[in-house]
């Protein structure tokens, strides 16, 4: 069932990309170039917006499975104080996260994952560790370094799970207010970033033939192409501005 769900979700992805990048590419033939040969771009275009686009959606993925770990950590916490082993507490967790976040949810999928291996006698902390490394986010592999001692030497397991909570609900609660702070800026910056391309519409279509110095001749691609890779630069720029890590 998840591996159907996955390659279905991946298709829909790879196929929103490759629609996207193909209009993406039909604008930048008519008002650029004003040529079929434009649609050339389409490939290292496609090939550039999907990993691009993977890039962010991983990072969505990471941030949305850092809120969900935050509260199933506060559940284990609760299945210890209520005098479970941490195992135990995993399992519980478990269930519970599969009813409030759903089947499919990165975090439920992986405590899946880390509670079948623990059934097949596989020590936790270790299971852990992989699970932290393969997302390498921050806080749960710091997490999982902490918890590797306290298995070792013995430690305050809520102790230690009520300071990994309450970093993690810290984190997200600075970046929310970033984000409220600087949402006008980042709708300007998206604003911004098509005026241009409006820019070439208008004049094509208010005034036809402006432009036609720029199309149809070598200096024209020459020129058209330079603009293209300012214009492709600066959105680039834009966004790297507009992302802040706390």
């Amino acid at each position: 069932m998840y591996w159907d769900f996955k390659e279905y979700t991946e298709n829909r992805k790879w196929v929103k990309d490759f629609i996207t990048a193909l209009v993406i590419t039909g604008l930048i033939a008519r008002l650029f170039y004003k040529s079929w040969w434009g649609l050339l771009l389409f490939f290292p275009l496609f090939h550039f917006y999907h990993n691009y686009s993977e890039r962010k959606r991983k990072e969505e993925e990471k941030k949305r499975l850092l809120k969900e770990f935050q509260s199933c950590m506060e559940m284990i916490s609760a299945s210890l104080l209520a005098g479970y082993a941490l195992e135990n507490a995993f399992l519980d967790a478990e269930k519970e996260m599969r009813l409030l976040y759903g089947a499919e949810s990165p975090m439920q999928i992986e405590l899946e994952k880390i509670n079948g291996k623990v059934a097949m006698n596989q020590p936790l902390e270790k299971i852990f560790e992989e699970f932290a490394l393969k997302w390498d986010i921050k806080e749960i592999v710091n997490f999982s370094e902490i918890l590797i001692f306290a298995k070792r030497s013995g430690g305050d397991f809520v102790q230690i799970i009520h300071g990994t909570v309450a970093s993690i609900r810290d984190k997200i609660q600075v970046e929310e207010e970033i984000l409220t702070m600087i949402a006008e800026k980042r709708l300007e910056q998206k604003v911004m970033n098509v005026i241009p391309l409006f820019l070439l519409l208008y004049l094509d279509l208010i005034s036809p033939g402006y432009l036609d110095i720029l199309y149809g001749n070598l200096f024209g691609i020459i020129v058209m192409t330079i603009s293209l890779g300012g214009y492709g630069a600066a959105i680039l720029l834009s966004e790297r501005i507009a992302k802040i890590e706390v």
